[in-house]
């Protein structure tokens, strides 16, 4: 009876403390998210473009828009926002032109024209050229936004999200980019990978 008794003190002592690793401040969970090395954002490059897409869950979602009100404590505006999304998985596709050589005046002039064009495919066009594959379902975006940084950053950001997926079995988002000419970009997250973030929690109180 008594070995009985140790060896289930002892599992909830080992319970509580996965219980513990899992659930994060709301600072360490979005590091954690944005940490390429934890395998939740992936980089892949096609020509002189680079991107580098983070899968968003919810959570994450919420912690970003409301990072100042969780530090001093406040969540109810958080657990709002969480409410609100629940069910949809969100990804943050980051776009990067790869560094060229100084450009000539002429090639300035074109570069602005294509920053035109560039700006009204990735605001008006672009996503209808994303979607989400699990098996044989494919979802088209319920949200879509583009993150115009006017060159104070050297990348432009997609944020985009889809309702209800099932997330039973392997992802992949695809985007044929149709303003680099970069067909069928393919991007994909594990069952695993979905099943070890689901148990992350965020702290907030």
């Amino acid at each position: 009876m008594k070995k009985v008794t140790k060896l289930l003190i002892t599992a909830c002592m080992l319970l509580c403390l996965c219980n513990s690793c899992n659930e994060m401040t709301p600072s360490s969970y979005m590091e954690y998210m944005e940490d390429e090395d934890n395998g939740y954002v992936k980089t892949i490059r096609a020509g002189k473009w680079e991107y580098s897409i983070q899968l968003a869950p919810p959570a994450y979602m919420a912690c970003r828009q409301f990072y100042k009100e969780l530090e001093q404590g406040i969540d109810t505006a958080y657990q709002k926002r969480l409410a609100d999304i629940n069910g949809y998985m969100f990804f943050l596709i980051q776009l990067k032109q790869m560094a060229n050589a100084p450009a000539s005046i002429n090639e300035r002039i074109a570069q602005n024209a294509m920053a035109e064009e560039e700006v009204m495919y990735y605001q008006q066009r672009a996503s209808q050229d994303i979607s989400l594959h699990e098996g044989g379902t494919i979802y088209n975006p319920a949200t879509y936004v583009y993150e115009d940084n006017y060159g104070l950053s050297p990348y432009n950001t997609i944020v985009v999200g889809f309702a209800n997926p099932c997330t039973t079995g392997d992802v992949q988002l695809v985007f044929n980019d149709r303003y680099t000419q970069s067909p069928l970009l393919k991007i994909g997250f594990s069952q695993s990978e979905l099943l070890s973030l689901s148990r992350k929690k965020v702290k907030t109180n």
